[in-house]
């Protein structure tokens, strides 16, 4: 997806959160994400705003925190109900850490993926995530999955053994389990937080190779593959192909194929 239509996704998103915000100012969440991840939390956003129109999302990335005042974020701060931080690294950390320490600490905050200071700071509505815990083992908690371990098992494992971390835990679960089901989770048990009739969707798998065919995905793999006597094609699409906008892309690309007697390996 290019930068511009990047930039149109989220510029519409601030858009629509934007036209809410005056109805519900107490539903207010506020997040910063990765440029490259910035997109896929969109999309996700957009759909948690189908589902909750009452609610205002503003998301920044940092290089639009590159071009923010402190005034700026700093009232962005404290007019959220909820603040996140995603993915966030460079050189805008230092500056939105203090920032964060200094304007938000009574303020629910969850940071993940992100540089292990911004991972501290993470609170709940009463205490901080992570109090009594030794930098050693919050860094544990930070690394990536182990590849033999599937996302729902690392997470039923991990709040087995961290009950007082389950909800960034989660969090970190749905981040990891990408597609825009799993960011509209994200942003859901962002909001359960201070919003009691909200529940997350439930954490979706994904596995890494995919069928695709007739604009939806296959889960009887084995009978599909046999299909195709004229061979397949394969579609690489770094976790980014079931966004509004580029699943677009691959239907098309696969109604192509599928004419000339071809089946998708996404």
């Amino acid at each position: 997806m290019s930068c511009f239509l990047r930039y149109l996704i989220i510029a519409a998103l601030l858009l629509e959160g934007a036209a809410t915000s005056a109805l519900t100012p107490d539903k207010y969440i506020f997040g910063v994400v990765s440029d490259r991840s910035a997109s896929a939390l969109a999309s996700g956003a957009a759909a948690f705003l189908d589902k909750y129109p009452g609610y205002r999302i503003v998301l920044r990335t940092p290089s639009q925190l590159r071009q923010m005042s402190d005034r700026a974020i700093v009232q962005e701060l404290e007019q959220a109900s909820v603040i996140s931080a995603a993915a966030f690294f460079g050189d805008q950390v230092a500056r939105f850490t203090k920032l964060v320490e200094a304007h938000a600490t009574s303020k629910v905050f969850y940071a993940v993926s992100s540089t292990q200071r911004l991972v501290e700071l993470s609170r709940n509505q009463k205490t901080p995530v992570f109090a009594g815990m030794s930098g050693q083992q919050i860094l544990a908690l930070t690394k990536s999955l182990a590849k033999d371990e599937t996302v729902r098992a690392w997470l039923e494992r991990t709040q087995k053994q961290h009950p007082g971390q389950q909800k960034w835990l989660a969090l970190k679960a749905y981040w990891q389990g990408r597609g825009r089901e799993n960011m509209l989770g994200f942003l859901e048990h962002l909001a359960a937080e201070i919003d009691a009739t909200i529940t997350p969707v439930a954490l979706v798998e994904r596995p890494s190779l995919r069928v695709y065919s007739g604009g939806r995905f296959i889960t009887d793999e084995a009978s599909v593959l046999a299909q195709s006597d004229n061979g397949w094609i394969a579609v690489i699409d770094h976790d980014t192909g079931d966004r509004a906008g580029d699943i677009d892309t691959v239907n098309r690309l696969c109604t192509e194929a599928e004419t000339k007697g071809n089946y998708i390996l996404y």
